[in-house]
């Protein structure tokens, strides 16, 4: 990461000449940028989307030093939009918690999903993968490897546009390779226990169908470890370590966890964005 502020830096600045010239041509009026941070202008009300305002790095000077500049470039937002509850219910507490700059506002967790109700069960686990290579391969080969022992049927959501050849997974897993949004909501609501990686946009998904699942953070990411973490700590998700994966185990804890009530979540806070509707 630190080899890459220079570059990072240049990134900023084209895209701060592109912005400017884009609001000079199509007369914006106020701009929202999601987590970029040259898509601001002093000529208009500039707005900063994110839930990463403190990324944890595991260097703790090279953490101050990327702190602060990435303080002194939200100096040019009038103020930054977390889409997570406030604290202490908030899921990425630590990745927003003490930032210095502009007023914060939370809209909530924001998901493109709804709570399920009760359907049929088909599966005992549906596995969604995702993330870069080879991790995502070695994941999939651990279920893979564990699938026998788990009684009932498998799902697996490769997360590439390919699924796997029958011959090359057993009898009890049905393979996928990408599923559209309606798709995965239809299989997630046949699934009585849901295994994924521990990305914020999954965690506000699980929490906007009122789901619980086995969270397996992909490995070397700090975001992903610590989110994975703050789910446990939540009691809300079981969490494993890629290396130690144990589907049986985890199926265990995920019984434990659904024998207690999902409360449903709260509505997004929309009262930012109608401000601006409304002054604009």
């Amino acid at each position: 990461m630190a080899l890459q502020m220079p570059r990072l830096s240049w990134v900023i600045q084209a895209e701060q000449r592109v912005v400017e010239r884009y609001i000079r041509d199509e007369k914006v009026d106020v701009l929202l940028s999601d987590n970029r941070y040259g898509c601001w202008s002093s000529k208009v009300r500039s707005i900063f989307l994110t839930h990463q305002l403190r990324p944890l790095i595991p260097n703790p000077i090279l953490e101050r030093v990327v702190h602060r500049g990435l303080e002194w470039w939200l100096s040019r937002f009038e103020e930054v939009w977390i889409p997570d509850q406030p604290p202490p219910q908030a899921l990425a507490e630590k990745l927003h918690r003490g930032s210095k700059g502009p007023p914060l506002r939370y809209l909530g967790w924001l998901s493109r999903f709804q709570p399920l109700p009760p359907g049929d069960i088909e599966y005992t686990l549906a596995a969604i993968l995702s993330g870069p290579e080879p991790q995502r391969t070695f994941l999939e080969e651990a279920i893979l490897q564990q699938a026998a022992s788990v009684h009932g049927k498998i799902l697996l959501v490769r997360g590439r546009s390919s699924a796997l050849p029958p011959k090359l997974h057993p009898s009890n897993v049905e393979v996928l390779g990408l599923v559209s949004g309606e798709g995965l909501a239809v299989r997630v609501r046949k699934s009585r226990h849901l295994l994924c990686r521990s990305g914020y946009s999954s965690l506000m998904d699980l929490k906007a169908m009122s789901r619980s699942a086995l969270l397996v953070p992909t490995p070397g990411q700090t975001e992903q470890l610590y989110l994975a973490n703050r789910a446990r700590e939540l009691k809300w998700c079981v969490v494993q370590n890629q290396e130690e994966v144990d589907l049986k185990s985890g199926l265990e804890q995920l019984e434990a966890l659904s024998s207690s009530p999902h409360s449903t979540p709260p509505s997004p806070n929309w009262e930012p964005l109608l401000e601006v509707l409304g002054r604009s």
